[in-house]
């Protein structure tokens, strides 16, 4: 405590600054004496400014110097290698004041506090020469409060053993800053026992240890330790002298630290000002954050930093940016750092406006654990305010008792300040580009909903106009599920005609009364409803199948007039996130307006529409909708296959005839709704004309096109069953693409499916007959088809062509023997077969090889997996394969064939014996060409031979009429042909020579049998 100060008898004042020069010391070093109550003041002021009576200064210096003179100087090898001053005299008092005032000046003229420590470990090593020094700051709030500042020569075990040292220790380091006073240890086995800083000094030999306080303002900031391994005397003019370097070294660290205290706080306003101009340019929340946990991880020391919005909505302190460790807790999630206003630590600071630095946290009543606790931590909390209102909380944690100060809590609060500011200025951006959102979404809706109505009236199929509304609406209003509902007055009930839900199938199944359910209450009073989190709206009703959820709604009643024909019923599932704003429901009712208008355009036009393209009988699609769907089908179709069946009535002329016309409309009428009843909903049946009809399967293989035609066979001849003319009917298939890739050869294929399918039993009736009789028809066609074309190359061309359209197949192919090279060579090729042009084939190999060797007709289910399949042919292209031979006079001249593409459509005996009548008519229809081509030829050949003899006869006559000799030209004993001589000669001309010879060659045997040769040659000798 300092002594009183009695101003009546103070004499003389003096300020600090004279009191300093008289001194020969800093002022500070006067200001620590007058604190320290070793020189006697007096405040003047409010700001602290001291006065000191002269007399006072000069006695304390004449003390002073007569302790100095009782110092001796340190040995030269224990002075650190420094500018230093020399080492006084031993016992010189005044050599020894005139080094410490030197000392004290070299250390109070540096601010580097390392700087000043290790100059102290020095000086003081030198000045009481000390084996070892050591200078320990102090630290109350830390469990181990001494830290090792700098030393010399110190042991690691000596270093340790101190660090260790708690304030429960009784130790001379504990005692000495408890009561400020200078403890001196001379007897190695003195001290407490079991003390471990003095077994490690025992250890190390140290026989003498003095340790002296430096105090500062009546705190102790920490103690200068000076040890000797000889036992050595501590006067009280040593220890005056030690209190007085402590004092000096006090005053040092006072001034670094208030330099380092205003370097730091020069640092935090620049960091301040840079934090302030980077929010300013910052309007994202989580960039505010984290531009703040920067900016203070500069400042001040922490394990931890949490920045907190606080939503007054919520009531709840949301985390927006976290570093460093928390609660011992590796990861951290957001949802371990949320806390409600009010709750907690944080929670009260938000609720109370009120800044908050805690020493010990774990021993506030309001904290809140989340996690195990790792010992006392302090916390610092700051308010983010603006106008009174508190905007967010910063958080900071640091492991130990009061580890943050008022300086620290300034900062911070400037900090939240500039926090608050940005905070708000975000809320502001945020809330001016949310309008410029909703601006632009409405500007956008406005444009959508424009562009919506033309395409929604540019959509004449009501199925087309329902999909079209669920995919134009989103691009509106966003939403999770969509469902339009059609209302039938009749039946009292409504159902859901699209969904698009997870649960799609369950609501399309389900149908419910007209005025169930918030749809249901739409629909009776005409109005749209907006209802945000339906669970807690009284008209909800779960549809069974359907999970409970949170979910909002939008319900739009559409109507043709003032009748309400559906609804348009739009969700998004969860709680307040999926709340629709008004807009959203005003974009939806005139959404819901322009569709009504749609729909009643839509269905307008279907029902012209169905009146147009749709028998009247029936009411299934006529002739002109079959091809037109098919024509769609084809144009539509990718890689997955449907299918088309041809449909012939079989028996159905004699059910009229027997039944009666009205009857026989009425079983149409019956046989429509059977095939109608075994196809898919999504399929299309269609009455081709008279008793045919026909049906277009979409998505479907063969084997379930098959499947389709078997019930449709069963059910059609289950409505005649029991009549005297039952009516059965027979169904051709073809697949696009495998089958035909056009409308002309889907059909063709079907078609002549169909008549291979009709009946051939001896129980077949008339229609069969008929029906048959149509496909004889056509073969016999095919063949005078034939037989008119004579020309080899289009003959061929013409022979593949038939036979695959007579067959429904993809791809045709024709070998003709080649006898020279004895193999098969490809003259004409159709579908795949087309690029094999040319293309050899021997004896024995492949479906033609075997033809040719076998000479009989061969048919492979599937070309790939024939064991004697030719190795030069590709795989997964053929399929089902057919061969018959062509043959002329018993030989095998070549080899027809068709390929159906798809081991999934084989071919049969039918199609075997088919194509072997047709071939026949073929190998006719060759020989034909064969022999044309021969006859050809030798006409050809005759007429250049004819030509020839007349112009050699020519020749022999004119040379026979020029000689003088009688020639006579004879042919099987008869004269043909005689010269002018052999005419002189008889006396004749040579043309009476021929008539009389033709003249006795016409009388009878029996006469001519009577006249001797010597009368002829008399006769033909006479003259005329």
């Amino acid at each position: 405590m300092a002594p009183a100060f009695d101003r009546a008898a103070s004499g003389e004042l003096i300020t600090i600054a004279e009191a300093a020069r008289l001194a020969g010391v800093h002022r500070n070093t006067v200001r620590s004496w007058c604190a320290s109550g070793r020189l006697s003041s007096v405040r003047i002021n409010r700001r602290g400014d001291r006065r000191v009576r002269r007399r006072d200064v000069e006695s304390f210096i004449t003390r002073r110097a007569a302790i100095h003179r009782h110092s001796a100087p340190p040995p030269q090898a224990a002075v650190a290698e420094k500018a230093l001053p020399a080492t006084p005299a031993e016992g010189d008092p005044t050599v020894r004041g005139d080094a410490l005032r030197r000392i004290a000046s070299e250390v109070s003229g540096r601010m580097d506090l390392d700087t000043i420590l290790v100059d102290v470990i020095d000086a003081s090593a030198g000045m009481f020469k000390a084996d070892r020094a050591a200078l320990w700051l102090f630290d109350r709030d830390l469990p181990q409060p001494f830290r090792l500042a700098a030393h010399r020569g110190l042991s690691p075990g000596l270093r340790a053993a101190t660090t260790r040292t708690t304030l429960a220790d009784d130790d001379a380091l504990v005692r000495c800053v408890n009561e400020r006073q200078i403890e001196v240890l001379s007897d190695p086995a003195g001290g407490t026992a079991g003390s471990a800083t003095r077994v490690a000094e025992e250890h190390d030999g140290i026989r003498t240890a003095c340790f002296v306080p430096i105090v500062f303002a009546d705190s102790a900031l920490g103690v200068l330790a000076l040890y000797h391994s000889s036992d050595r005397a501590w006067p009280e003019e040593e220890l005056e002298l030690a209190r007085a370097f402590a004092d000096q070294v006090a005053s040092a660290l006072a001034n670094a630290r208030l330099w380092a205290e205003t370097r730091e706080l020069a640092a935090r306003l620049r960091a301040i000002q840079d934090l302030g101009g980077r929010l300013n340019r910052l309007t994202d929340v989580p960039a505010i954050g984290e531009a703040i946990v920067a900016a203070t991880r500069k400042l001040i020391d922490f394990d931890n930093i949490r920045v907190y919005r606080v939503d007054h909505e919520r009531e709840v302190c949301e985390p927006i940016a976290f570093q460093g460790t928390f609660m011992g807790i590796p990861v951290v999630r957001p949802d371990m750092l949320r806390c409600r206003i009010g709750e907690g630590l944080t929670g009260w600071v938000a609720a109370n406006n009120k800044a908050m630095v805690v020493s010990d946290a774990e021993s506030d009543p309001r904290r809140v654990l989340v996690g195990p606790t790792t010992g006392p931590e302090s916390m610092l909390i700051v308010p983010v305010t603006y106008d009174d209102r508190v905007e967010g909380v910063i958080v900071l944690a640091k492991l130990g008792r009061n580890r943050f100060t008022a300086d620290h809590e300034a900062t911070l609060s400037i900090f939240a300040g500039h926090a608050a500011q940005a905070l708000v200025n975000a809320d502001n951006a945020e809330r001016v580009r949310h309008q410029q959102a909703e601006l632009e979404l409405r500007l956008a809706g406005q444009r959508r909903l424009l562009e919506v109505n033309s395409e929604l009236l540019a959509t004449l199929d009501p199925v087309a106009v329902l999909d079209t509304i669920a995919d134009l609406l989103k691009e509106v209003v966003a939403y999770d599920a969509l469902t339009i509902y059609r209302v039938d007055r009749d039946t009292g009930r409504r159902w859901a005609v699209i969904a698009r839900d997870r649960f799609a199938e369950v609501i399309l199944r389900e149908q419910m009364p007209i005025g169930v359910g918030i749809t249901g209450w739409a629909i009776d009073h005409r109005q749209a409803v907006l209802c945000n989190d339906a669970l807690e709206d009284p008209r909800c009703v779960q549809i069974p199948g359907t999970p409970v959820e949170p979910e909002s709604m939008l319900i739009v009643p559409l109507q043709l007039g003032a009748d309400v024909i559906g609804t348009l019923n739009v969700a998004r599932m969860g709680g307040v996130e999926s709340h629709f704003t008004e807009y959203e429901f005003e974009l939806t009712q005139l959404f819901g307006g322009q569709a009504s208008i749609a729909l009643q355009n839509a269905e307008a036009h279907l029902a012209m529409k169905v009146r147009a393209d749709h028998d009247a009988l029936t009411g299934l699609g006529n002739h002109g909708a079959f091809q037109r769907d098919l024509g769609l089908a084809i144009e539509q179709g990718g890689p997955e296959p449907f299918a088309v069946l041809m449909l012939d009535l079989d028996s159905f002329k004699r059910f009229n005839d027997t039944q009666g016309h009205p009857a026989g409309d009425g079983l149409l009428r019956s046989i429509a709704e059977a095939i109608v009843e075994s196809i898919r909903p999504a399929d299309h049946a269609y009455r081709y004309g008279g008793d045919e009809f026909s049906a277009i399967l979409g998505a479907m293989t063969r084997a379930g096109a098959e499947e389709v035609a078997t019930r449709i066979q069963r059910a059609v001849a289950a409505l005649t069953a029991n009549h005297r003319a039952p009516v059965t009917i027979t169904v051709g298939i073809s697949c696009f693409p495998s089958e035909g890739q056009t409308k002309a050869e889907l059909v063709a294929a079907a078609d002549a499916e169909l008549f291979l399918s009709k009946p051939s039993t001896a129980r077949d009736t008339v229609d069969s007959a008929v029906a048959r009789e149509a496909y004889l028809s056509a073969l016999h066609d095919t063949a005078i088809t034939l037989m008119d074309r004579l020309d080899p190359t289009e003959l061929l061309d013409t022979i593949v062509k038939r036979a695959s359209a007579l067959l429904g197949a993809t791809s045709g192919y024709l070998y003709l023997v080649d006898e020279e090279h004895d193999d098969l060579v490809v003259k004409v090729g159709s579908g795949i077969f087309a690029a094999w042009l040319g293309f050899r084939l021997e004896r024995g190999v492949g479906v033609g090889g075997l033809v040719w060797a076998t000479g009989g007709p061969v048919a492979v289910p599937d070309y790939d997996t024939w064991a004697s399949r030719s190795p030069a042919m590709p795989s997964g292209q053929f399929g089902s394969v057919i061969g018959v031979p062509l043959t002329s006079d018993g030989l095998v001249i070549g080899v027809l064939g068709v390929s159906s593409g798809s081991p999934l459509r084989p071919y049969g005996e039918r199609e075997i014996a088919v194509l072997g009548r047709f071939a026949q008519l073929a190998s006719i229809a060759l020989d034909n060409a064969r022999l044309y081509d021969t006859a050809q030829r030798q006409v050809g050949e005759r007429i250049a031979t004819e030509a020839a003899l007349r112009q050699s006869e020519e020749r022999f006559r004119r040379l026979a009429d020029a000689t003088n000799e009688a020639i006579a030209i004879h042919r099987d004993g008869r004269i043909v042909e005689v010269n002018e001589a052999f005419g002189r000669l008889l006396g004749y001309r040579p043309d009476e020579v021929i008539e009389m010879i033709e003249s006795l060659s016409s009388v009878p045997a029996r006469t001519r049998r009577g006249t001797t040769s010597r009368e002829r040659d008399t006769r033909l000798s006479r003259p005329s």
